[in-house]
């Protein structure tokens, strides 16, 4: 069932409640007062003898701060050779200090930096000391700690992410088998036209309900629930989207997913300075099914390294205790290393926040600290039970008498952050907070509402419709195997398997296929099929195999850049499409694309190679459908077939290259055969698969799409097969 509608489970608390939260987390390290009222950051680059200090200030005064003096001495060993102001602002060097001046600070201050030259050769490691004062309502000066520069190490071969001109957070909630996905998009700058939020659903789910604000279509397919408007809401932020499924009879021990978003940027700009395309995604999901769970994800990839990059955090309430995880989406690594977990609790929302617990990995400490406001610092460490429980996980069990003696059920705010203070490189790595944002929609923690609970048992009871099946994928590939952290459930059986399956030879006709209307809106694959579509001429065969049935084969004679519908024979769980290669009646480059693939049809056009004019002459071709698992044919050759969704690009466009794994359930004898063929049309530019490393136990796949094409394809579904090498007759 899809509902277009208001959503009414979350109704946005004030942003300003948030913002003391916030605001300690950017400027304060464990153990820090809330003072100096600011974030400074000074950050030093070394470049052919020359050091480069950078300045980045903001402040945190109500009202602004005025005759902001920064002084920076001279770093021993170096003479100063130039200084870079905006206009706001001023520099000047005395021969021993550099002081930047600003008269009235109602923004932050960027763009300042100022140049050294080194005239010790002998000396490698270069230190200074900041000293800043100001004026306004709470004036006030304050000694900065210590910047140490080491030339002699190498530099940080890394920058953080280009902003994106669209945020997109994620949440959810789950509770008695009920779980609820929350996706937040909020536009940070400029129009975004034809933007396409999907969230793939995790295996063995059942699908409920989508529902969003009226601006927005939902629709549902092949394991993908889908958002589509033609514009975001000018005022920036919207209403979450929210995606209700039920976990009920999942035995994986956690289910993960992650949501991404495509779009057009709108302007002058669009082109020259920013993208005409562009696309996002969230971090990791990691939910347990079965347990009573709140879960916020954090985007992957803003810090350097992923034993400290936190991509989600989940919170539980366990009688007497509040449990809280972080996940890493790398292996954190032996005990040791200077790594530092922390995650915050602020229990009102309102100002800075009251508790923190405490992971330090260099020697296995797990503790709790409360604030204590009258002496302005952190109350002794009072040791809790977690620590680091997995290569991905860090936990602590906080009893409620430690947290001023909170209720369950009761709501607050949390903050998740991580620091590695690794001396390798010639400057400090940046911390990891997580989520990075103020939407107090985010940040809250709250149970799920008891009436969304009830009304969402009583749809799965009385689920009647074929969304309300188990999802069979696809699944995530590229993400970490979190389920290795906990014990191992006993496995789900194939939606469709036999010992021994065989397809025989073509008995029957199947009926003409016509243009049948997605039942589901999705996003329209281009060129948009034309109102009138010519009838393909099928010469199919079908399997008629009681209860053992694998597939069915036929073929279409008259293909062409229309969108076209098959319907087949019977209704899959989980069918997977293969239809390749065109005939050659037109001698321009061209693919089969498929779009919306149902239990029983599934559409496909001609699509061109993005040099061509896109209109395409009638085709012949021969397709394919299997369900997806793991078969046995009559011979003993083994076959199995199956899906991921997948952005990993290829080609010669200048993104990271990134092959997605695959690992067969069962193991061949030896390497086999491959098929490999792009399920969606999320993402309407050209595209197709590439395939390398087959061995016995699996293969790697990525999408390859023209080489002029800068930005990355959007995510889409692609289906695979994997059959035993060797001769023989399918039924003959």
């Amino acid at each position: 069932m899809l509902k277009n509608c208001k959503s009414k489970l979350i109704s946005p608390s004030s942003v300003g409640m948030i913002l003391g939260l916030m605001l300690f987390l950017m400027a304060s390290a464990p153990g820090e007062a809330q003072w100096p009222p600011y974030n400074f950051r000074l950050t030093p680059a070394y470049q052919a003898g020359k050091i480069t200090y950078s300045l980045a200030f903001t402040g945190r005064v109500p009202g602004g701060m005025s005759d902001v003096m920064i002084k920076i001495p001279l770093p021993d060993g170096t003479r100063f050779v130039e200084g870079h102001v905006p206009d706001t602002t001023t520099v000047d060097f005395d021969g021993q200090e550099i002081t930047f001046f600003t008269s009235v600070l109602h923004r932050p201050l960027q763009g300042a930096s100022f140049v050294v030259e080194v005239t010790d050769p002998q000396q490698t490691v270069f230190t200074t000391r900041p000293w800043i004062s100001w004026k306004g309502d709470i004036p006030g000066d304050y000694l900065n700690p210590e910047v140490s520069f080491d030339i002699a190490k190498p530099a940080l071969d890394w920058s953080s992410p280009a902003p994106s001109r669209l945020r997109l957070e994620a949440s959810a909630a789950v509770a008695n088998d009920i779980l609820v996905y929350y996706i937040y998009p909020t536009k940070t700058g400029g129009r975004l036209w034809d933007l396409n939020i999907h969230l793939p659903l995790p295996a063995g789910t059942t699908f409920l309900s989508a529902e969003a604000p009226s601006t927005f279509v939902a629709g549902f397919n092949n394991g993908v629930v889908s958002f589509v408007t033609s514009e975001l809401d000018p005022n920036g932020q919207t209403e979450p989207l929210r995606v209700n499924l039920s976990t009920r009879g999942v035995t994986a021990p956690v289910l993960v997913t992650e949501a991404w978003a495509a779009w057009k940027n709108v302007g002058p700009a669009a082109g020259r300075t920013i993208p005409v395309e562009e696309g996002t995604q969230t971090g990791h999901l990691v939910v347990q099914p079965h347990a009573s769970q709140r879960v916020i994800a954090d985007k992957i990839g803003d810090v350097p390294f992923s034993n400290y990059d936190v991509t989600s955090f989940s919170l539980e309430e366990t009688g007497s205790a509040l449990k809280i995880s972080l996940y890493t989406a790398g292996e954190i690594g032996p005990p040791g290393q200077p790594l530092t977990f922390l995650f915050y609790v602020n229990t009102d929302c309102i100002d800075k926040p009251e508790y923190q617990a405490v992971y330090l990995h260099q020697n296995g400490k797990t503790y709790v600290q409360a604030w204590n406001t009258a002496d302005n610092k952190w109350d002794p460490a009072q040791p809790v039970q977690g620590g680091n429980l997995g290569p991905r996980l860090i936990s602590w069990e906080v009893p409620y008498n430690l947290l001023g003696g909170r209720q369950p059920g009761q709501s607050f705010c949390g903050v998740g952050r991580a620091i590695n203070e690794s001396k390798e490189f010639n400057s400090a790595l940046p911390a990891d907070t997580a989520p990075d944002t103020t939407d107090p929609r985010v940040l809250r923690y709250q149970a799920l509402p008891t009436d969304i609970v009830t009304s969402l048992l009583d749809l799965a009871a009385h689920q009647d419709n074929p969304a309300g099946q188990p999802v069979p994928g696809p699944a995530l590939a590229d993400a970490p195997n979190y389920g290795a952290l906990y014990p191992t459930a006993p496995a789900s059986p194939p939606a469709a398997s036999s010992p021994t399956v065989t397809i025989p030879a073509a008995t029957a006709t199947m009926p003409t296929p016509t243009s049948i209307p997605t039942s589901t809106p999705l996003p329209s694959p281009s060129p948009t099929p034309a109102a009138s579509v010519p009838t393909p001429t099928p010469t199919p065969t079908a399997t008629t195999v009681p209860e053992k049935i694998m597939g069915e084969v036929g073929q279409i004679s008259a293909l062409t850049h229309q969108l076209q519908t098959v319907k087949l024979n019977r209704t899959y769980a989980n069918p997977v499409i293969f239809a390749q290669p065109l005939s050659r009646n037109e001698g321009q480059a061209a693919v089969v694309r498929l779009a919306e693939v149902q239990p029983d049809r599934f559409s496909l056009y001609i699509q061109e190679a993005p040099d061509q004019d896109g209109s395409h002459t009638a085709e012949t071709i021969s397709y394919i459908v299997l369900e997806a698992g793991t078969w046995t044919l009559e011979n003993g050759d083994l076959v199995e077939v199956g899906t991921l969704a997948t952005t990993a690009p290829a080609g010669d466009q200048p993104v990271s290259q990134r092959w997605t794994p695959v690992t067969f359930k069962s193991a061949f004898a030896t390497a086999p055969v491959i098929f490999s063929q792009v399920q969606t049309a999320y993402d309407p530019h050209w595209v197709k698969t590439r395939q390398r490393n087959a061995t016995a136990t699996g293969f790697e796949v990525m999408l390859e799409e023209e080489e002029v094409k800068a930005s990355p394809h959007g995510r889409e579904t692609v289906g695979w097969l994997a059959i035993t090498p060797g001769q023989g007759a399918w039924g003959g």
